[in-house]
């Protein structure tokens, strides 16, 4: 069975060492990790192919800049 692909926008790395922590208890997932805070993810998303994940998972500004610009799913973490 393939596992579900997330792309993770995390704003600084504690929220990307966080997630890989996190990722053995979540084995059906796979998790795609970008580093970038409000001026860097949109770049750095529009060089990605975006249809091939479920879902973004980020927090705060970032993850609502990226649901204005992008028609994905944006799951908005609260930490």
């Amino acid at each position: 069975m393939d596992k579900i692909r997330i792309l993770v926008v995390a704003p600084y790395a504690g929220l990307k060492e966080l997630i890989l922590s996190m990722a053995e208890q979540y084995s059906h997932f796979s998790f795609d990790i970008i580093e970038g805070n409000l001026e860097e993810a949109l770049p750095k998303l529009k060089q990605i192919n975006l249809d091939n994940y479920l879902a973004i998972l980020s927090r705060g500004g970032t993850a609502r800049l990226i649901m204005e610009n992008f028609n994905q799913f944006v799951v908005s973490l609260e930490i």
